[in-house]
């Protein structure tokens, strides 16, 4: 029972007066899912977590205006490896935000294992840094037929899945001339990130080969294989996904897919701008059901194995509590 001095309380409000930690950009399926661990653990330390996803200005500002508190930063993908540097206007503009976010020298910098560089730059700018581990996608992957039920896609036949958006480096160009080099041995099934218009109208180019779909979940579930034919660089966090669920990937080598993709055993690796050969690897995987089984099976052998949400919390924490 609640004594007198308690009175006008509950529970939930007491609690919520605890909470002091802080979150942003943790809007994701299975950043939320962390966030809630987190704040089940550690509620009541004054600290913030910031994400650096997509957006680096976004969240060099975020960063900036939180200066003063005890604040963690994780980031997704760095881009340090493959040299963007010296590539048009965006790849100088992500590097120089970049850049300041680790100038901000925060308590603690968060950096994938995935190979993409974020700790070269952490130690460039000699910040306090932990390597996280890859983790397990919170969703397992649902029935695929009823997956594309639900998209209202063709059910027969193999899908292969691209997640992105166009960008100065990856135009539709590419995208389609990758599809008509592999012969159209598969059918194509887009999930934007932005610019879904234009994902829509360069769909109708080719009928009923190439669908643009909005449930990244069901996206997940429907496709066989997915391709990453990005020219410079990649999204590390996303291919760990597609592996976590037993999705070969074919990609172009970018800035980091060698580190987790293993040529001929979870995927295929294709030297940068080899459009050709990327259409063809494409093109045998998706008519040799054999070699594409194998291969899904390979990719839940991702090398140092994946950890589960709450053991990335658990390791967070850890690292957190020594500040």
């Amino acid at each position: 029972m609640w004594g007198d001095n308690n009175r006008g309380f509950n529970r939930s409000d007491i609690w919520a007066f605890k909470v002091r930690v802080q979150f942003y950009n943790f809007e994701d399926p299975e950043w939320v899912v962390l966030r809630r661990i987190l704040e089940r653990k550690i509620g009541d330390l004054e600290i913030v977590f910031i994400r650096v996803g997509v957006e680096f200005l976004k969240d060099l500002s975020t960063l900036k205006r939180l200066k003063g508190k005890k604040r963690v930063v994780i980031l997704e993908s760095a881009y340090e490896r493959f040299p963007l540097r010296k590539v048009g206007l965006w790849g100088r503009l992500k590097y120089i935000v970049l850049d300041l976010i680790f100038k901000e020298k925060a308590d603690l910098y968060f950096v994938g294992s995935d190979g993409s560089g974020g700790d070269v730059l952490a130690e460039k700018f000699k910040v306090n840094y932990s390597i996280l581990p890859p983790s397990r996608f919170i969703l397992s992957r649902g029935n695929k037929v009823f997956a594309r039920e639900k998209l209202n896609v063709p059910l027969n036949g193999i899908y292969v899945g691209y997640a992105g958006y166009p960008t100065e480096e990856f135009g539709f160009d590419l995208l389609g001339k990758i599809y008509l080099l592999s012969g159209k041995t598969f059918k194509l099934l887009l999930y934007p990130f932005g610019g879904r218009d234009k994902f829509i109208n360069f769909a109708k180019n080719f009928k009923e080969g190439v669908f643009v779909v909005d449930s990244f979940e069901d996206f997940l579930s429907a496709i066989d294989i997915a391709m990453f034919p990005y020219r410079f660089g990649g999204n590390s966090s996303l291919t760990i996904t597609l592996l976590s669920l037993g999705i070969p990937i074919v990609s172009f080598v970018g800035h980091s897919a060698d580190m987790v993709i293993k040529n001929g055993w979870n995927g295929f690796l294709v030297d940068n701008f080899d459009v050709k050969t990327l259409a063809e690897k494409l093109r045998v995987l998706s008519t040799n059901p054999i070699l594409m089984d194998n291969l899904a099976q390979n990719c839940k052998g991702f090398p140092g194995g994946f950890i589960t949400v709450e053991e990335n919390a658990n390791f967070i924490i850890q690292e957190v509590s020594l500040l």
